[in-house]
């Protein structure tokens, strides 16, 4: 029990049903802890492949037939495949439990698998029908099918379609094993060891079929390694074994790349391989066969059986570097009840400074007008896009950005590299997403840039 005294709570402005100057309890249990809960949500088995390229991503509409198991009992509580047809929703709008939108994700289509879900992202501590309290779950799951979101709108789209038994429509994407040269016989189930594979160090491009050869090219901190379910950044060049000819580099730009690191989540195996055996900083060359890569289907620039090389180095593992993405000071409170969400227009001021030395390089407060982003839209970088979340409306404090999220190892403009960033920075208006259409019935976002909040956006009230 936290008993909050009124200057910790909210003071004297009080808060819907908490009146001013109102002393508070809070009874607090931690459920999860970082990536404890998201870790263990994994595929611990394939027992057929899928395509390896289409996953699910949100609004995207899926066909999944499972059998439900209690993991402690192994008691079957659900089937879809015992009611004849497979089951639909909608990925990210709410309408099944954490642990099944989520891990949905993790398959692509056609693929079978065993899906581990942690009580915390199923039923949690209450259970559910013959759901005991706090059981982990086990699901036997075949993505069947589906519906990418349309992208020829954004906010006047139609609604998604209720979750439940449906039909697969004919307009839907699937996928049979044929189409990958599988048999439809089930695949033996992989090993569970949780133990890191031998890799092999040195320069040598010898391999085969179903090991990855990796060259250190710089040392990393020799305990800090890539978990299931973690965050990663990583900047990398891929190139072809046979004749060096790279065709792709997040090296290009200032962003490195982010990935949540595990199997089955959209990774090719040669890097999942490959980086569970290297440390937080490291370098490294990994050498990557057809087998563990793209295989016979190849990938746009990667013609079919290529071996490939991929210049790899960690910058950043787990929280490392969402926990240096945080607010330090606050120079002004907002209302404490609107904060910015995916689809949600914001309108700010901010100074930007490096966190080094304290050096100006940008400013919107000079220029007279907020900036305008929507959030979630890819329009400014990770830093910006994620810790405009942590304020509420009409707040005003300091944001604490970490390179890996910002300008990265290259940096930009007055931006050297690897630079840690720090912004005074007010969250002046926000505009809603509508919530009255889905994909594209509803208008773009506007772009980036200086603008006039209009009359219709939600705005602080002065003190």
């Amino acid at each position: 029990i936290l008993h909050i005294p009124s200057a910790l709570g909210y003071g004297s402005t009080g808060k819907g049903e908490i009146t001013s100057n109102a002393d508070l309890d809070f009874d607090v249990q931690i459920l999860a802890i970082g990536s404890h809960a998201w870790g263990r949500l994994n595929v611990s088995s394939v027992q057929m492949l899928g395509d390896g390229t289409n996953f699910p991503g949100l609004g995207d509409t899926v066909y999944v037939h499972f059998d439900g198991f209690v993991a402690s009992t192994g008691k079957q509580f659900d089937s879809t495949r015992a009611r004849g047809k497979p089951f639909r929703f909608a990925v990210g709008m709410e309408q099944v439990d954490y642990g099944m939108d989520f891990g949905i994700r993790l398959f692509s289509l056609g693929e079978r698998a065993t899906l581990n879900v942690p009580s915390e992202l199923g039923y949690g501590e209450l259970g559910g029908g013959p759901i005991p309290p706090k059981s982990d779950l086990r699901f036997d799951m075949e993505l069947v099918a589906l519906e990418r979101r349309r992208t020829d709108c954004f906010d006047d789209c139609p609604r998604p379609l209720p979750a439940g038994p449906a039909d697969v429509p004919s307009g839907a994407l699937t996928f049979h094993p044929s189409q990958l040269g599988q048999s439809d016989t089930m695949l033996p189930s992989p090993s569970t060891s949780t133990e890191a594979p031998s890799l092999a160090l040195g320069s040598s491009h010898a391999r085969d079929s179903t090991s990855v050869v990796v060259t250190q090219v710089s040392p990393g901190d020799g305990k800090t390694f890539p978990q299931e379910g973690e965050f990663v950044f990583v900047h990398y060049t891929g190139s072809l074994s046979s004749n060096g000819k790279v065709f792709d580099s997040s090296r290009k730009g200032p962003k490195p790349f982010s990935l949540q690191f595990g199997e089955n989540a959209g990774l090719i195996q040669g890097w999942i391989q490959g980086m569970r055996g290297m440390s937080l900083g490291e370098r490294a060359i990994l050498h990557i066969p057809s087998a563990l890569g793209y295989g016979s289907r190849g990938k746009g620039e990667i013609p079919p059986n290529a071996d490939l090389d991929f210049d790899i180095q960690i910058l950043a593992i787990g929280s490392n570097a969402w926990a240096r993405l945080n607010v330090s000071l606050v120079l002004s409170p907002g209302d404490g009840t609107i904060f910015p969400g995916l689809g949600d227009t914001v309108y700010l001021h901010f100074n930007g400074t490096l966190a080094a030395t304290g050096k100006h390089f940008a400013s919107v407060w000079s220029r007279g007008k907020p900036f305008r982003f929507a959030v979630g839209m890819d329009q400014v970088d990770c830093g910006m896009d994620f810790g405009i979340r942590l304020f509420s409306l009409g707040e005003r404090a300091i944001l604490n950005m970490p390179s890996e999220m910002a300008y990265g190892e290259l940096g930009a403009g007055p931006v050297p590299p690897n630079a840690d960033l720090r912004f005074e920075l007010e969250l002046v208006a926000l505009e809603r997403r509508r919530t009255d259409c889905f994909d594209e019935d509803c208008p773009r976002p506007p772009p980036p840039g200086l603008a006039e909040v209009p009359r219709s956006a939600l705005t602080s009230p002065p003190a």
